[in-house]
């Protein structure tokens, strides 16, 4: 595995992959990132007051069977690391290269703590920083506004491991070229943690909160005004999306739950893991392709939470709260006056389901602004339910297509030779907004009124499980 770095669609990973998550010890795996977090909770305050003395400059290098014990004092240490169990740098801006925190087959345990400078880590290494492969893995810088720089499987990544990168305080950078970064587990467990600070954070694809097959991947940002950013250009990192022609990437970010859907293939089908991106405080900015924030596919569940400050959302397709084949998708706004703007292809989104599933938009206080052109806020395809839920606020709607704001498909079973009971399964589309004075374009949705998709003339003969509603209250 170490050799063969695939995405987990290229056949020849299926077959490694297979073989590794069969013999994987998973109840192991979970334990072990257990006690390394519990380990960093507990010497938390220590390390705090550690970080406010004075230390000497000096570097130290100790050789043991666990391998490479490294002792840093103040001054700005250059670090090229390839065998590092523990890094422990009292201060000074430093820089990392090499295998930084990050575990590969004879490194089961490998830890870097840092306690103040505005420091660098970079590694050209598939997996080489805070990644968990075969180990549990864990980086902890606690002052300096600092840069993380990576290519794929890095910056709190678990590949049949578990990857941990915690931040206290400063204006921090993360960036990770390629894929499978910033809070993404397959076949394990990925963190990325940042407690204070304006933050930027950069990844090519399948990052930024990405669970994938039997993975967890969670980002955690405290407070601060922050960027979330994934590659929409294929030509820079190709993840072209056959929806938008293949002019844009599908990005599988910002809160992803995605398995691995090989039914129409070879036959190697995964669930998909769990994954969420959690925002607490500060004015942020999300911009991904498509299935994105808070995106749930083929039994994944994907989760973007934010709960305090003027946010945007810009995404494409299959998106803000919507999920695809047997999934969970959620977007949960707290507060803050929002905008949520699609572009590209503009739909599938903002409490979209496809294909027995259930999505989520909820936005609980503030003025905010919705732009779709098909298909969304609170939209029902396919024996899904989906539901969009505003409560307060004066909120605008800028919505072109037909089937939306409460709305369910018309449409009977895919298959009806199949006779599958899938198809028996409710679909709902629900549309709530509970108070404000609100703006809608053309449509038969309006302030202070109820309405039907389809229409409530043609139940009779519909289905009695497919209803779309609408709903505006004053």
């Amino acid at each position: 595995l170490e050799e063969h770095w695939y995405y987990p669609s290229d056949r020849k990973f299926e077959l490694y992959a297979q073989e590794v998550a069969t013999d994987l010890h998973y109840e192991l795996l979970w334990y072990a990132t257990s006690l390394l977090a519990h380990l960093i909770d507990s010497v938390r305050n220590t390390l705090m007051e550690l970080s406010t003395r004075d230390y000497p400059e000096f570097e130290l290098t100790i050789s043991t069977p666990m391998g490479d014990l490294i002792i840093g004092g103040a001054g700005a240490n250059i670090y090229q690391l390839q065998n590092a169990f523990l890094v422990f740098d009292l201060g000074g801006d430093d820089r990392y290269t090499g295998r930084i925190a990050a575990t590969y087959h004879n490194l089961p345990v490998a830890i870097v703590i840092d306690l103040s400078g505005n420091d660098v880590y970079h590694s050209d290494l598939p997996a080489g920083l805070a990644t968990g492969m075969f180990g549990v893995a864990c980086l902890y810088d606690l002052h300096g506004d600092d840069r993380y720089e990576g290519s794929s499987h890095v910056l709190g990544a678990g590949y049949f491991g578990a990857g941990l990168l915690i931040d206290e305080h400063g204006n921090d950078m993360y960036r990770a070229t390629k894929d499978i970064a910033e809070a993404a587990g397959i076949f394990g467990v990925g963190v990325l943690v940042d407690i204070t600070g304006n933050d930027y954070y950069y990844v090519g694809a399948e990052g930024q909160g990405y669970g994938g097959p039997k993975g967890v991947g969670l980002l955690v940002d405290v407070t601060g005004n922050d960027s979330y950013e994934s590659e929409l250009d294929p030509h820079v990192f190709d993840r072209a999306d056959y929806h938008t022609d293949y002019k844009y990437n599908a990005t599988s970010s910002q809160g992803a739950g995605m398995g691995r859907r090989g039914d129409g293939d070879e036959g190697y089908s995964w669930s998909g893991g769990i994954g969420a991106l959690l925002d607490f405080y500060g004015d942020d900015e999300y911009l991904a392709g498509s299935f994105s924030q808070g995106i749930g596919y083929w039994f994944g569940m994907g989760l973007l939470i934010d709960l305090h400050g003027d946010d945007t959302y810009k995404s494409i397709y299959f998106t803000q709260g919507s999920a695809a084949h047997f999934a969970i998708g959620v977007l949960w706004d707290v507060a803050g006056d929002d905008r949520h703007e699609l572009f590209a292809q503009k739909g599938a989104a903002l409490g979209f389901g496809w294909d027995c599933t259930v999505s989520l938009l909820y936005d609980s206080t503030g003025n905010d602004y919705y732009t779709a052109d098909r298909i969304s806020l609170g939209c029902a395809e396919v024996n899904s339910i989906a539901m969009f839920i505003e409560l307060e606020g004066n909120d605008t709607y800028e919505f072109t297509g037909k089937l939306g704001l409460g709305a369910t498909d018309a449409r009977g079973p895919l298959r009806p030779e199949w006779d599958a009971r899938q198809y028996l399964m409710p679909a709902f589309g629900l549309f709530y907004d509970a108070e404000g004075i609100d703006k809608y374009t053309q449509g038969v949705w309006d302030n202070n009124k109820v309405w039907f998709i389809p229409d409530s003339t043609r139940w009779k003969a519909l289905p009695p499980h497919k209803r779309g509603i609408g709903i505006d209250l004053e």
